[in-house]
């Protein structure tokens, strides 16, 4: 199955539990290979390679996302987490972060940037519960 940008940017606006669940799960069963395996990394550890730098999101250059190591940053406000989810689907690599704290989690998933996404293109995609995002590498 083949998306279109609009198609992905809906999914990813919807979540990652609904891009996984539609689209790359049913891909992965057919193919007899789990549909997402993701390693629990630390908070220190850094994000995949291929997410470091800035960048700028699409609708609005002035909104910048920086990820630097382990940290990620948006708008300015650096991303307070405890680890992240590191994981490989169809080619993209996707981050999840997460608090340990399960009484704070909803409070973190409406106010963070949650869940980023690289594809196999390198594109960007950053998102949570109320927003998604597009973003373009900044040139240094």
């Amino acid at each position: 199955m083949s998306l279109d940008l609009p198609s992905i940017r809906f999914c990813s606006a919807m979540g990652m539990a609904v891009l996984l669940a539609l689209v790359i799960a049913p891909q992965a069963a057919a193919k007899g290979m789990p549909a997402h395996m993701e390693e629990r990394l630390k908070r220190d550890a850094p994000l995949p390679t291929e997410m470091q730098g800035s960048w700028a999101d699409l609708d609005d250059p002035s909104t910048e996302l920086v990820v630097s190591g382990g940290e990620v940053a948006y708008s300015g406000q650096t991303v307070e987490y405890d680890y992240k989810l590191v994981g490989q689907v169809d080619g993209a690599v996707t981050v999840s972060l997460k608090v340990n704290d399960e009484a704070k989690d909803d409070t973190f998933q409406r106010s963070n940037i949650t869940e980023l996404v690289i594809t196999p293109d390198g594109e960007l995609h950053a998102y949570n519960l109320k927003f998604a995002s597009q973003f373009a590498r900044v040139p240094r």
